[in-house]
């Protein structure tokens, strides 16, 4: 048996065996779905009901056990608000699940203070270096549009530097009790923040 994986969390997994191609889809690992099942070889021969209920079994049990790498999309907030005060704790790359925490541990860090009414909001904060204030709505599907942002970048880090979010970018964000993600669309790299008390 092999298999071809065509790339670490994509949305597609491809297992071919020697008589069968399968097709999975990740999108949503809690309810992972297959979606194509092909014999290869004779085409007169039926694929086996029992194999295919107990792939559709299997495929569909299966759940993420590392948070970190887990590609289903979360819960948005349950009032869509992202109001609050939050400090960046590290940036997670999306393909290979590494963190970079803040390279200067003993620094005032990146702190955002998110205020909004569920429809548009501002922020205001600083980066290791800077003062930094902008605006943004929230939109459908856990998603935020930065209407703009801004701020000196006198003398910034290259780590900080990266905590700047872009005008115009619409950004998926994931919340939680104690953690704020934002990830902007077609991104590579989620910006990952914890609460500050």
């Amino acid at each position: 048996m092999r298999y071809r994986p065509r790339a670490l969390l994509s949305d597609d997994f491809v297992l071919n065996t020697t008589n069968y191609k399968l097709q999975l889809s990740f999108k949503y690992p809690i309810a992972l779905t297959l979606t194509s099942l092909t014999q290869i070889g004779d085409s007169n021969e039926k694929c086996s009901p029992v194999l295919l209920i107990l792939l559709l079994v299997g495929s569909t049990a299966s759940q993420c056990t590392d948070a970190n790498l887990c590609c289903a999309p979360q819960a948005c907030a349950s009032d869509n608000s992202l109001s609050g005060k939050w400090e960046l704790d590290y940036y997670l790359d999306i393909a290979t699940g590494t963190t970079e925490p803040n390279p200067q541990k003993n620094t005032r860090g990146v702190i955002y203070t998110f205020s909004d009414d569920t429809n548009r909001g501002s922020i205001q904060g600083h980066t290791l270096n800077n003062s930094v204030a902008g605006s943004y709505e929230l939109a459908p599907e856990c998603n935020i549009r930065i209407l703009g942002f801004g701020g000196t970048k006198v003398g910034e880090p290259s780590w900080s530097g990266r905590a700047w979010l872009s005008s115009a970018e619409f950004y998926h964000y994931e919340l939680r009790a104690m953690q704020l993600t934002l990830t902007p669309v077609n991104g590579k790299v989620r910006l990952v923040f914890k609460k500050v008390r």
